[in-house]
């Protein structure tokens, strides 16, 4: 078996297999065994396994990227036709700036409420490198790298926005998703950078980032939109809208750089090492 070639392959199917299976069960669980007057998921097998998938997706994540070769993966970074996922990505942050100020309008423009605003603020300056970037390819400079961490801010802000919000019980499961979306964002970007700055991209801990990312992103979005009738908070939509864009986003980059990179090396196959003739043999 040619590993330099299907264990790459092998991370993505993986991650898109467990990511399938994840939204389903998240949403059944969402539209079934959500309890919106407590907030909570009602006990039981399908919220349990749901919880579960969130470990199995990172030890499959890991375990798979180790398993790659080392030195195989390309250290450069090039995904094509990239342009319509960044600009439907950074159009995503810009509209939810748009969309704070319409819904939250009184609570931004008070006193209060500092991440709300800078929420908002972030969203949209965090929009700029998606839009400036959108259509380049290998190496950034490192000022177009430095606006990468707006998005990254952004996310922060959404985990101690989410982590504080007093109108949600403490440990709901919207929350918590939400919550490791953001996180998945962050890996998204951090994977992504490492290969525009490239300094140590570190191709397989990048892959098995991704992988993780893209599962927290569309496991933290997807469910709640679907099951928009039992979210009261509007915030949590435009925050899961935002996580769907980044979770396709990231798997998109993910498929290209596990499926149709050219590997560096590539071990030869079982076959063509027994078919090759020994030099004793050839002496006899």
């Amino acid at each position: 078996m040619n590993r330099a070639r299907f264990m790459p392959r092998f991370c993505f199917v993986a991650t898109a297999v467990l990511t399938l299976c994840g939204v389903i069960l998240r949403t059944i669980c969402m539209l079934t065994q959500f309890d919106a007057e407590i907030g909570y998921f009602n006990e039981g097998f399908l919220p349990t396994l749901c919880r579960a998938l969130y470990f199995v997706a990172a030890i499959v994540a890991v375990i798979g990227a180790s398993l790659i070769p080392k030195g195989v993966l390309p250290v450069e970074w090039h995904i094509p036709h990239r342009l319509p996922l960044a600009l439907v990505l950074g159009a995503s942050l810009a509209l939810f700036t748009v969309a704070m100020f319409i819904t939250m309008y009184s609570a931004i423009l008070s006193f209060g409420h500092i991440l709300h605003k800078l929420l908002a603020v972030l969203g949209l300056l965090g929009s700029t490198y998606f839009f400036v970037s959108a259509n380049r390819q290998g190496k950034y400079p490192d000022r177009l790298s430095a606006l990468a961490l707006l998005p990254l801010l952004w996310s922060m802000m959404g985990v101690a926005e989410t982590y504080s919000d007093q109108l949600t019980t403490m440990n709901s499961p919207v929350k918590l998703a939400l919550q490791m979306g953001f996180v998945g964002f962050m890996f998204i970007l951090i994977a992504e950078l490492r290969f525009r700055l490239q300094k140590t991209p570190a191709p397989r801990c990048a892959v098995a980032l991704m992988s993780i990312g893209v599962f927290l992103c569309l496991n933290g979005s997807l469910p709640i939109l679907v099951a928009m009738g039992a979210i009261h908070q509007t915030l949590h939509l435009l925050y899961a809208a935002v996580l769907l864009c980044a979770g396709l986003y990231g798997g998109y980059m993910l498929l290209c750089y596990t499926c149709f990179s050219e590997p560096v090396s590539v071990e030869p196959e079982d076959s063509e090492l027994s078919d090759t003739p020994s030099p004793e043999l050839d002496a006899d």
